[in-house]
């Protein structure tokens, strides 16, 4: 068997693993996402965007924004995610994600990932910003802008 009939024998067998993989049942799906606070840190997210939506609605009540987010669903949000990975996850991929974030790591990632969400965030204001204003910089020293 020469090169060429190896390599695409090996790519053949990797373009159709999902079609023979085990497809990911909506069961495991669910405990990944559970596991891993998905749908949680969702919840968390969109309380987050109240200040926001308070600013663009003023005239709504508190009490209005307290029924809002009573409405607000982890599990509504697990229900949606569920089919997306099931479409790029086999059982076998969910079974061994779903190990790693069982284990004391995958836990400590669980209950870091918040604060390390939010502190990456900040960063990429702030490296966002910077570019932004090299940007302008150096659209000024070639004359794009008027410098004032």
């Amino acid at each position: 068997m020469n090169f060429k009939t190896i390599i695409l024998a090996t790519a053949t067998v990797f373009s159709t693993y999902t079609a023979w993989a085990e497809p990911a049942t909506e069961k495991s799906v669910r405990e990944l996402l559970v596991a891993t606070g998905a749908g949680n840190m969702g919840v968390q997210i969109m309380t987050g965007m109240i200040a926001p939506l308070k600013k663009a609605i003023p005239k709504a009540p508190d009490v209005f924004w307290e029924e809002f987010l009573k409405e607000v669903s982890a599990d509504e949000l697990i229900n949606m995610s569920i089919p997306i990975y099931q479409k790029y996850y086999s059982e076998d991929d969910i079974q061994a994600i779903v190990a790693f974030y069982d284990s004391p790591v995958g836990k400590r990632m669980v209950t870091n990932q918040p604060a390390v969400v939010q502190e990456a965030m900040q960063i990429g204001q702030l490296w966002g910003r910077k570019i932004g204003e090299r940007a302008l910089e150096r659209a000024k020293q070639q004359n794009f802008i008027p410098v004032k």
